[in-house]
């Protein structure tokens, strides 16, 4: 489907003998088309200890990087270690896969070049209201094991696979705010702040030493530890409309 990418990072790999090569690619989000980089250097060999104090912190905060539609892998790094798919898990198997390849490979190679279009589809799963978001954080959530293979100190790999959940939490009451109304809204917010499993994801939020979360993250965080629906939505409402006087204050500003 997208020969030209593939030739190029075959190329690549081939010119750098890098077992792995990556390109970027175009994100479609619903009011616009965003160019998707890595903040690496292009072109030649990556080894080992450049994935562990480069590629594999900026994984630990950042799923860019997840997908495999954008690499190519060496066929001898995936099958003399028996690396495959995990059957039956829906979500961040592609993630994992890739992981595992990056510990048993040689190296890495970013090309400067976008060669791959993911299109987001209106009537996929993920626009429709639900009521296992838990669920899907927990399957999604990274594990540290992957990333003390590639060298990362296990306990900066559990504190920051435990700031993504946290992340993620967010993201997920943000997005059923934002997409979803009346009693679909209601009962996917209440799946959320009853399941027992979201309090190690609030703790990371509240906690001092994860300076990334803002104010208005603490009073969600503490929301749902309250199970309060009222103070959740008001919390959130308010997020929105701050982020919203920024945007027009910025586009103001601009002009």
């Amino acid at each position: 489907l997208y020969p030209e990418m593939y030739e190029r990072l075959i190329t690549a790999a081939r010119k750098t003998n890098a077992d792995i090569a990556v390109c970027g690619y175009l994100y479609q989000y619903p009011d616009r088309d965003v160019t998707i980089d890595f903040p690496f250097m292009k072109d030649c060999f990556l080894d080992r200890t450049y994935i562990k104090e480069s590629v594999a912190p900026f994984m630990l905060g950042d799923s860019a990087l997840n997908s495999l539609w954008n690499k190519i892998i060496r066929r001898d790094v995936v099958i003399k270690n028996d690396i495959r798919l995990c059957l039956g898990q829906r979500y961040g198997e592609d993630r994992d896969f890739f992981l595992k390849c990056l510990a048993s490979s040689n190296g890495i190679c970013f090309i400067s070049y976008t060669g791959y279009f993911y299109r987001r589809v209106p009537t996929g799963a993920i626009q429709k209201a639900r009521r296992d978001y838990v669920d899907t954080m927990i399957e999604c959530a990274q594990k540290p094991e992957l990333y003390t293979a590639l060298g990362v100190d296990e306990k900066t790999a559990q504190a920051a696979c435990e700031n993504e959940k946290a992340k993620q939490l967010l993201s997920s009451i943000a997005f059923t705010e934002r997409n979803f109304k009346g009693k679909e809204r209601r009962e996917a917010l209440k799946a959320i702040m009853n399941d027992e499993r979201v309090k190690s994801m609030t703790d990371a939020v509240l906690n001092p030493s994860f300076g990334e979360f803002s104010r208005f993250d603490r009073l969600i965080a503490g929301a749902v530890n309250k199970k309060s629906l009222f103070s959740l939505r008001l919390y959130t409402k308010l997020m929105k409309l701050r982020v919203s006087l920024y945007g027009l204050l910025r586009r103001e500003k601009e002009e």
